[in-house]
Formats: C-alpha cells, structure tokens, sequence
C-alpha cells in the first residue's frame, strides 16, 4: 500500500527548481534580435530612393528616433509586465506612448498644410508592405515564446505593449523603404499597416500567453 510519503515522493519526482526570469535581459535581448531583423529586412527590401533628404530633416529624424524608442520601451514593458509579481505596474504603460505622441507631433508638422504637387509621385506596392507584416510575424512569435514562460497575470497589458512593440517595428519597416508623399499615403500605406498589425499580435497574444 502506498503511503503519504511515498506518493510526495513520486508526485515531486519530476519537479525541478525554477531559475527566475530576468525581465530586463529578456525585453534587451528580443529588442536587439528585433532590430537586427527588422535591419535585414530593410536592406533585402531596399531603401527608399529619397532617404537622405528625409533623414537631413530635423522632424524626420524625430520621427524615426521616437518611434524606435517608443518600440524599444514598449518591449521592455511587456517584459516588465509579464512577471507575474509586484512589478506588473500600470505606470511602464505611458512609457512608450510618450515617446508615440512626440512622433505623432513630428508627423503632424511634416505633412499638415503640406500642398505641392511635385512630392506627390508616390507609387504604393502592398506587396513590399505585405512582406514586411508577414516578416515581421517571426521576431512576433519569438517574443510571445519568452513571454509566456513568465507566466503573466496581466495579459491584456502584456499583449498589447508587445503589438505595440511590433506596430513600431514595422512602422519603421516601411518608412525606410517606401517614399511617402502625402499625410494619406502615410496613413494609408504606414500607418494603417503597422497598426493592423500590432492589432492582430495583441488579440493573438491575449489568447496564446497563460497564467
């Protein structure tokens, strides 16, 4: 017959001790593998005939820094928010959309009142922005992997700074390789696309991450 002791014994057999999660280097290092991704991709894409003026503009550069920044931030708050302990603070949320609306402003004084018709020789291609989404699910999928093994309690917050994360990445995807004339085209051809996906990485994290 089997005894109290003997049957804690066979239940913890299997039982291994659990080294804790480093949130810090677990947001760094998917950040720094994002970046390199999303850099490759840039460079097998191709970048955008008119870059250099875009970049001499003082709120162009604006515009991708913050960007970058409010992706960088991003990531390590759904890293930050993951742990399932007294670290998951609301607070880290505002991080990255500080930096979101400083870009928003940078965009807004580029393109509001902007009328000549020499810029608008725009030609889309949602091929090159379909490739970018698509590529872009790869370093997605990573992130939720190292996510989930914190086992967070607070997976809307989670999910939704990681969409954010990725909104930013492929925002500046697109802004490095494809010209944008007009406030429409950016909203149409950059916006739109980043922002779908971030959406459809939070409804799916929201879904895949677990206590």
């Amino acid at each position: 017959m089997t005894t109290t002791d003997d049957l804690i014994k066979e239940l913890s057999a299997d039982c291994s001790e659990v080294k804790p999660l480093c949130t810090w280097r677990c947001g760094l290092g998917w950040s720094v593998f994002a970046t390199m991704f999303n850099y490759y991709l840039i460079t097998i894409i191709g970048l955008r005939s008119d870059l250099v003026p875009y970049l001499q503009s003082a709120y162009g550069q604006a515009e991708i820094y913050t960007v970058m920044v409010s992706g960088f931030t991003a990531s390590m708050a759904a890293s930050w928010l993951s742990m399932p302990d007294i670290r998951q603070q609301r607070w880290v949320f505002w991080m990255p959309i500080v930096f979101l609306m400083v870009a928003m402003y940078a965009v807004s004084i580029q393109f509001l009142g902007e009328d000549d018709p020499s810029r608008m020789l725009f030609e889309p291609s949602i091929g090159q922005v379909l490739a970018i989404l698509v590529a872009l699910l790869i370093p997605a999928v990573l992130f939720f992997f190292l996510l989930n093994r914190a086992a967070t309690t607070r997976i809307h917050w989670t999910s939704g700074m990681a969409g954010l994360a990725l909104t930013a990445y492929a925002y500046t995807a697109i802004r490095f390789t494809m010209p944008i004339d007009t406030l429409e085209h950016l909203l149409t051809w950059a916006v739109f696309p980043a922002v779908s996906l971030g959406v459809l990485v939070w409804f799916a994290g929201s879904r895949f991450l677990k206590w």
